[in-house]
């Protein structure tokens, strides 16, 4: 998982395992730094459940989409956190993004139902689902950004 802030200082990243990491941009640009010293900019944004997807807002909230846990949860530049949204059918889901009108989408792969996760047979049930979630201005206390990738921003 990889996002970059909205005013582009920022690249935050993490393995599905975590913990997520966030390290400045222009360290990463800065071909005079050695390897050694750039590891050592690279700082823990978060400890993180297993996680397959997420997003950013132009508030820096990141919304991870939790593979055990079935939800979105949101965690705040504040280290607050609050879960989003859940359902029993958020098998696998992954490559959440935040739409210009205050969307979040969340497409559900169903990944760990293929024989690819050693299961005997296809589980896959179609037809594949995209949750949208209506984002308000706040949520649990936690003022929310817009689309990072658009030009309709609050």
């Amino acid at each position: 998982m990889i996002e970059i802030s909205d005013d582009g200082a920022w690249l935050y990243a993490a393995a599905p395992t975590g913990p997520f990491i966030k390290i400045k941009t222009a360290s990463l640009r800065d071909r005079s730094i050695p390897d050694e010293d750039l590891a050592k900019e690279v700082g823990e944004l978060a400890a993180i459940a297993r996680s397959r997807g997420c997003a950013l807002d132009t508030k820096g909230n990141l919304y991870l989409s939790e593979l055990d846990n079935k939800r979105v949860t949101i965690l705040s530049p504040a280290e607050k956190s609050a879960v989003v949204t859940s359902d029993d059918e958020f098998i696998s889901p992954d490559g959440s993004f935040i739409s210009v009108d205050r969307k979040l989408y969340i497409p559900v792969t169903q990944s760990r139902r293929t024989r690819l996760f050693g299961n005997k047979t296809d589980m896959v049930k179609r037809p594949w689902k995209i949750y949208v979630v209506d984002l308000p201005e706040s949520f649990a206390g936690i003022e929310l950004g817009g689309s990072l990738n658009g030009s309709t921003r609050p």
